[in-house]
């Protein structure tokens, strides 16, 4: 229940960054997005620990999962707007009913009583787009028709509701198997199940070899959220950067504004740029881990190492989950699942073979044997999609415009014409 409750945070929250951001600037907002979704996985174990060596009883631990998952749901319910294009357009359109915070409902409550001088977010919401409105009526077309048409087209038919349906993941499923996306979502997986072996491993490694008690081996986790912190800013910065030189290398210029056409853009060569550096200095980082662990070196220098590792398997995982929602606009909430799904599917895989490697072979040869794994079949995957990707995806998206234009066809000659009076 926790595992399907925590999947859907990531994908929200890369839906939410897609529906605010442009694709040149997305890297500085996925930053203290990145920040926020792993403050958790660092604390959360000294907390664990502090708990159960405070209270004596491990159910506390979950006492205490439960008080901050509901606070967490309350300021979402309180604060959050809904930002979903298909609902509330670039946001000149009021959100209604359950999509409206509840912020905002008691602000229209109280007005209902006949409280003065307090207005609602939905009228001002809706003041703001009468006003834009007005102004696209003074403002010469001439000098405006491209923002007034963008402007038109975006907000033209959203009502502020969505709609309320039963989740599907055969969308998801069917990004996955897509030849450029099962790249992208491997690169992103890959690293992360990685890391979760690194993080799997942690509590056994230091409560056995180095003999930790519970809150020392919580603390130990630290390490790599300082790392998976790191990353988040560093990402940020290299996405921006990695768009920008190879925008200028294309003579693409960039939209500030409206955002760009990547239809258009070799979003591959821009997001993968300086991965094989990146993967191969960290084959090297996760083979020293296993060794280091096997020797029982000090215990700071697995720490080092876990630091890098949570640093490294943050740039890659954010690179290629945005990648994977750049090239699906349309459906970046989708995408996202697409990716929890492979991620965790490979999460899932590599922890199961993690203890029998450890068992037979050591930490040393289990961890070498996986940074090799991890290394080659990450570098063999950005090579051929930097080769083929863009072919792919052109050939993709050409094939849904050909099958969304067959489906308008069929669907106006079965539209009744109208008698002319």
């Amino acid at each position: 229940m926790q595992s399907i409750g925590g999947s859907g945070v990531l994908s929200l929250a890369y839906a939410v960054v897609a529906d605010v951001t442009v694709h040149s600037e997305r890297g500085r907002f996925l930053a203290p997005m990145l920040t926020a979704t792993n403050i958790g996985p660092c604390i959360g174990p000294i907390i664990g620990g502090g708990t159960v060596l405070a209270s004596g009883d491990p159910r506390w631990c979950f006492r205490a999962l439960l008080i901050f998952g509901a606070s967490a749901t309350l300021l979402i319910a309180w604060a959050q707007p809904e930002t979903a294009r298909a609902v509330v357009g670039n946001g000149a359109v009021p959100a209604k009913g359950l999509w409206r915070t509840w912020w905002s409902l008691l602000f229209a409550w109280k007005k209902k009583r006949g409280i003065s001088g307090i207005g609602t977010v939905e009228s001002a919401a809706g003041t703001i787009s009468r006003a834009t409105q007005e102004r696209a009526t003074i403002i010469p077309a001439a000098r405006h028709e491209e923002v007034i048409v963008t402007e038109v087209d975006i907000n033209t038919g959203q009502t502020g509701r969505g709609v309320l349906i039963l989740p599907n993941p055969l969308p998801s499923l069917r990004i996955v198997f897509y030849p450029d996306s099962f790249l992208t979502l491997w690169l992103a997986g890959a690293p992360y199940a990685l890391w979760f072996c690194v993080q799997t491993s942690t509590t056994p490694i230091f409560s056995r070899s180095y003999h930790f008690n519970p809150l020392e081996v919580g603390c130990c986790f630290l390490a790599g959220g300082v790392g998976i912190i790191a990353g988040g800013f560093i990402t940020g910065r290299l996405l921006d950067s990695n768009y920008q030189h190879i925008a200028k290398q294309a003579g693409f210029a960039i939209d500030r504004v409206r955002g760009d056409d990547v239809t258009r853009f070799p979003i591959e060569h821009a997001r993968s740029r300086g991965s094989i550096t990146i993967i191969a200095v960290s084959m090297c980082v996760v083979v020293g881990y296993g060794w280091v662990v096997e020797r029982r070196v000090h215990a700071a220098v697995p720490l080092l190492f876990q630091a890098y590792m949570g640093c490294k398997c943050t740039v890659l995982l954010q690179t290629y989950s945005a990648l994977v929602v750049d090239v699906f606009p349309d459906m970046p909430g989708t995408a996202a699942a697409a990716n929890n799904i492979t991620r965790c599917l490979l999460a899932a895989a590599a922890v199961a073979v993690l203890e029998p490697l450890t068992g037979t072979m050591g930490y040393g040869w289990a961890f070498t044997l996986l940074g090799l794994f991890d290394a080659t079949t990450c570098i063999l995957a950005v090579v051929v999609l930097r080769r083929w990707g863009r072919g792919w995806r052109d050939r993709r998206v050409e094939r849904i415009r050909v099958r969304t234009q067959e489906g308008a066809s069929i669907a106006c000659m079965h539209t009744p014409e109208k008698r002319q009076t």
